[in-house]
């Protein structure tokens, strides 16, 4: 294979389209038809009329069959609710299972962002490029796991559940959508960078000490989409670690999130190294899920790092990480992420010293190549080094303040992750003029039953 491009997915060589038999099916074979009926013969004569005797008592007749009963439909691992307008997705089960809620509580946003998303120039592509290009060189390009083919699959079940198999359909495609439309969405952001801003502060820098993660994430899109942003809660099944992301539905990966222990990442574009030869790469936003759902509070930047030179990426990243525990005096930390073979894929940023407990984020990589020019770098950077200097500390609603200085026009949200508090501070402009906080053991606690029948309504925006 070619090496692979590294900034826009849609220039990969797109492999041919697999082919399809358009023979038109045989008729069916008509029945035969019966013979004609011949005349009946005449009766023989009656015979004589004797005494009638009572009938013998009637063999027990065969049960009549019950009528056939539909099936009932399946139960929703999952919920809706809503919080100061913003939509909270609470899914839970197994892979399928929480797939099917997902697909199933939101299904009919999932249909319009996939037309508003992936098939829109100013953020994916042309629909006639999509099917051209850019879906072969989606199933070319990445792998997928035994639990996310069969999370996505469920997604696609649930939205034919409530909105009917042929109704689960693209406008603009005209056709119904399968699980390789999933997968695209899923990684459109490997097809377009982001340009966001993020720090984390602890220690000197912050009113109690412990860390604060805030984050801008600053990507191009439609005005339904920024207000379909929701907050995802997954509760994961087995050893790995449950999660509460913002993000959109359709969207198994994360880019802000934290998990259950408190630690926190954001994902960043940066531009990378050429990655070589690759020939099957992880979506960015899924080998980040990967790596919370298994990354350890107290040793967070051993097995974040470990957990991501496994899981090779088609473009370059900073991934911003922030800990309730310290490792090794730090509680946050960048990973500079590309597919690159250098340094098996990651290069490890921390704080430039003790004195200055903090690491900021924009687009640039700092460690893995030569830092370039950054106002919005700059101006973290000063910002911090003041409430280092001055008589006040740094809390949520001051770093919430610092990091929205640095938005723009295409600031889809800023949040402030608190991994001690295990609480986030949203900001969402498009749904809410004040921030929204959220506390990770109310989203977290026990999961309610599964709703018998999916009578929840699709009630996101």
């Amino acid at each position: 294979m070619k090496p692979l491009p590294t900034r826009v997915l849609t220039t990969i060589l797109a492999l041919a389209l697999l082919g399809c038999d358009n023979r038109p099916a045989p008729p069916p074979v008509p029945p035969p038809v019966p013979a004609p009926a011949t005349a009946p013969a005449p009766p023989p004569p009656a015979p004589p009329v004797e005494p009638a005797k009572p009938p013998p008592a009637a063999e027990p007749r065969p049960a009549t069959p019950a009528p056939a009963v539909a099936p009932a439909p399946p139960s929703v691992t999952g919920r809706l609710t809503q919080r100061d307008g913003l939509t909270i997705l609470e899914v839970w089960g197994t892979p399928s299972e929480a797939g099917f809620a997902h697909g199933y509580l939101t299904a009919s946003t999932i249909l319009e962002l996939f037309d508003e998303a992936v098939l829109d120039p100013q953020v994916g592509t042309t629909p006639a490029l999509y099917e051209e290009n850019a879906r072969p060189a989606v199933m070319a390009t990445f792998s997928w796991t035994a639990d996310q083919n069969a999370e996505l699959t469920g997604i696609l079940r649930g939205v034919q559940a409530r909105l009917g198999a042929d109704q689960a359909r693209s406008r603009k495609l005209n056709r119904t959508l399968d699980v390789l439309d999933l997968k695209a969405l899923n990684t459109l952001p490997d097809w377009r960078g982001t340009l966001c801003s993020s720090f984390v502060a602890w220690g000197d820098a912050t009113a109690d000490g412990q860390p604060l993660l805030a984050r801008n994430l600053d990507y191009t899109a439609t005005p339904n989409m920024a207000r379909a942003q929701v907050v995802l809660v997954h509760r994961a099944a087995g050893d790995r670690k449950s999660w509460v992301a913002i993000g959109w539905p359709g969207l198994i990966g994360v880019c802000t999130a934290m998990s259950a222990d408190g630690v926190s990442v954001a994902l960043h574009d940066a531009t990378g190294h050429d990655p070589g030869q690759v020939e099957a790469v992880v979506p960015r936003m899924l080998a980040l899920r990967e790596a919370l759902e298994q990354a350890r509070p107290d040793t967070f930047m051993t097995t974040l790092r470990s957990l991501l030179v496994n899981q090779p990426v088609l473009v370059g990243n900073l991934v911003i990480a922030a800990s309730p525990q310290a490792e090794d005096g730090a509680h946050g930390a960048v990973f500079e992420y590309d597919g690159n073979p250098l340094d098996m894929g990651v290069t490890l940023r921390g704080p430039d010293s003790p004195k200055r407990p903090f690491v900021i984020a924009t687009n640039h990589m700092r460690a893995r190549q030569e830092p370039a020019e950054c106002s919005r770098f700059a101006t973290l950077d000063r910002g911090l080094a003041q409430y280092l200097d001055g008589p006040d500390r740094l809390g949520a609603a001051a770093a919430l303040e610092m990091i929205r200085v640095t938005a723009n026009e295409t600031t889809l949200h800023s949040v402030v992750c608190q991994p001690q508090r295990r609480a986030l501070l949203v900001s969402i402009p498009a749904i809410s003029k004040r921030p929204i906080e959220l506390a990770l053991d109310d989203l977290l606690a026990a999961a309610p039953e599964a709703a018998a029948e999916p009578a929840p309504a699709d009630s996101t925006p």
